[in-house]
């Protein structure tokens, strides 16, 4: 799937205006994400169109916005604005991951007694719920012949049986106006989620070779950190539009996520592989979902 989305941003000519203008770039960039996967409907004019309207519109514009109550740890007090705006396409590449899957149950209980036993032998053991089917997942590959190779030498050594489903996320782009720094930060909140399952599948599959991987997990978790501080810091969410924060808490949560994944990863253990592989499906499943869900 494809997408695209021209968001022109109004400068405003007085400094007391600034958060303000940069408000509005959040609320359209947050715009741009949603249409991604959203076809224009009764649920985009009524939750994102008609708040920006308004908005820009001025209504209600004396009344004092929400207090901060500090529920949402990604609302910073202010953000910081600089330098002179721009306009730029930023892209989301197409990516799909290649899941070996154990089985599918139509119980919940069932497929949970499946995903046990294969965590115990060091697998994923990830279920995906997709109502009357419930696949479990072992773990996910980059390639699908990587997926293949792992499927052939589970029914060879062991006569297990597993199947390659293929998980596809889509393409997306975004035409965006804004200074080149605030430009640069949405690019890497953007491209946060497939850097970061991209990395885990690599870790994960090189732990399992003996490799220790403790350095490269620390550099994953010191990106999403950076990540999550720049985005935060130059975004003045408006608490009436519930689209942005929900873009505002996937960030937040996938980035602590990421923060909880095992540091040590010196000595092999079943255990911990189970725990990178079910990571990494857990990450690709809920963004599927967030995508699917906006």
């Amino acid at each position: 799937m494809r997408s695209s989305r021209n968001i022109p941003i109004q400068q405003h000519a007085q400094k007391k205006a600034a958060g303000r203008a940069f408000s509005i770039f959040v609320l359209l960039i947050s715009i741009a994400f949603v249409v991604v996967s959203l076809t224009a409907g009764e649920w985009l004019n009524s939750n994102v169109v008609t708040p920006v309207i308004t908005f820009f519109k001025g209504e209600n514009a004396s009344t004092p916005p929400p207090e901060n109550t500090g529920s949402n740890n990604l609302l910073p007090s202010a953000p910081t604005v600089s330098g002179e705006r721009q306009s730029e396409n930023i892209r989301v590449d197409a990516r799909t991951y290649y899941l070996l899957q154990g089985g599918i149950f139509s119980d919940l209980t069932n497929a949970a007694e499946a995903s046990a036993e294969i965590k115990k032998l060091g697998g994923g053991g990830y279920v995906i719920d997709e109502g009357d089917k419930k696949r479990v997942i072992l773990s996910a590959y980059l390639s699908e012949a990587d997926a293949k190779a792992v499927r052939d030498r589970l029914k060879t050594d062991s006569d297990m049986e597993t199947y390659v489903y293929a998980n596809n996320l889509p393409e997306f782009s975004v035409s965006v106006g804004a200074t080149s720094e605030q430009i640069s930060i949405i690019k890497d909140a953007f491209a946060l989620p497939v850097y970061t399952i991209d990395s885990l599948i690599k870790i994960t599959e090189a732990y399992d070779r003996g490799s220790d991987e403790s350095a490269n997990m620390a550099d994953l978790k010191a990106k999403a950190a950076e990540v999550k501080e720049k985005f935060v810091n130059s975004i003045l969410p408006d608490d009436k539009n519930q689209s942005l924060l929900d873009v505002l808490s996937y960030i937040s949560l996938l980035c602590d996520k990421i923060s909880g994944l095992p540091s040590d990863l010196s000595s092999k253990s079943l255990d911990t592989s189970s725990k990178l592989k079910y990571s990494a499906m857990e990450i690709i499943d809920s963004y599927s979902q967030f995508i699917a869900k906006l």
